[in-house]
């Protein structure tokens, strides 16, 4: 940002009037700041949002390979219904409708 203001300086390379370099100086403060802001946004962002939702997606994942494991171990196929997680010989000898 600095380098688009371009303002004369003298021969030891400081400002020649006080004007610019309060600009410059108060350019500077500010980019800083909003530099700040952004960098806190961003860590607020990955602490309050991307991290309760990575966590949540990994106990998804555990969980679905957990039920996978013991599916694979009992050689039954079970079905989720109405919550529970109940093998398919038990959800066929259930009473049913019958729909005509």
């Amino acid at each position: 940002m600095n380098a688009f203001l371009q303002f004369p300086t003298d021969q030891n390379g400081s400002s020649n009037n006080s004007l610019s370099g309060n600009i410059i100086s108060g350019i500077s403060f500010l980019r800083e700041g909003i530099s700040d802001a952004i960098d806190k946004t961003g860590e607020h962002i990955s602490n309050h949002i991307v991290h309760p939702v990575n966590n949540f997606l990994k106990d998804l994942t555990h969980m679905d390979h957990e039920f996978k494991k013991v599916q694979e171990a009992e050689n039954e196929f079970r079905l989720c219904l109405n919550g529970k997680y109940m093998t398919a010989n038990d959800i066929l000898q259930m009473p049913m409708e019958e729909n005509y």
